[in-house]
């Protein structure tokens, strides 16, 4: 009889610590994986603004070409304001997208 309350016994530990291990790693997953606080949004801000200011540039140097080479290709000219333009857009939209993800949280 005792080894029988023993076999009860350990599998009450066994499932304690294993709902214990299940909860530990829920925990870890959320503070690994879950979602950050409103001040991690300007992490896309100055992003956005870094992106600006190189696109800034792009422009400048695109208009610099354009007035001192007069064999400079507009198309391939346009091109190079592609990737600073798309790379300033991205920013943008996800510092917009925090921003009112945080907002509607904080309604909540």
């Amino acid at each position: 009889m005792n080894s029988w309350l023993f076999r009860i016994y350990l599998e009450y530990v066994y499932l304690f610590f294993s709902i214990l291990l299940l909860y530990m790693m829920n925990k870890l997953m959320d503070t690994l994986l879950g979602p950050l606080g409103p001040e991690y949004c300007y992490y896309f801000y100055i992003l956005m603004i870094v992106s600006l200011v190189v696109l800034a540039a792009a422009v400048v140097g695109v208009i610099r070409r354009l007035l001192t080479d007069k064999k400079a290709e507009i198309l391939t000219l346009m091109v190079l304001l592609v990737q600073p333009l798309l790379v300033y857009f991205v920013n943008r939209l996800l510092y917009t997208m925090c921003v009112g993800s945080v907002k509607n949280n904080s309604l909540m």
